[in-house]
């Protein structure tokens, strides 16, 4: 696993706890808080904030891990791609023929999905 997704999970388990223990303890006048905020007129916007930063580290989980699962199907399948590409194939066609190996039909998942495929294959570098 990457070093970029494991840092987002520990900020996800730490920033998880944190509005876990502000969620029971709103307005809790001897809540380990106290010691930073005085008041406890804070501690919802703490667990709104806390909640939104959770759920915006969750969509990086998704999102990482995605890009992981593309990163690998294209690597499996490098051989394929060189042999397609030396046959004049774009990157719309190979996308096509991989799409159609995993046996995926047309829709909106397709049509998200070859669009992603079709950015990847086109970071790889064209041999000559």
């Amino acid at each position: 696993m990457k070093l970029r997704l494991w840092i987002v999970y520990i900020l996800l388990v730490l920033t998880g706890i944190v509005t876990f223990y502000a969620i029971f303890n709103i307005g809790n006048p001897h809540s380990l808080f106290r010691l930073i905020i005085k008041t406890n007129r804070y501690d919802l916007y703490i667990v709104m904030g806390g909640s939104l930063i959770v759920f915006f580290l969750g969509f990086l989980v998704f999102y990482f891990r995605q890009e992981e699962g593309f990163s690998q199907l294209l690597w499996l399948n490098k051989d394929r791609i060189r042999s397609l590409r030396k046959q004049g194939y774009n990157d719309d066609q190979i996308a096509e023929d991989l799409l159609s190996a995993l046996g995926m039909k047309k829709g909106y998942r397709y049509k998200m999905t070859k669009k992603r495929l079709v950015l990847e294959l086109s970071a790889i570098p064209r041999e000559e």
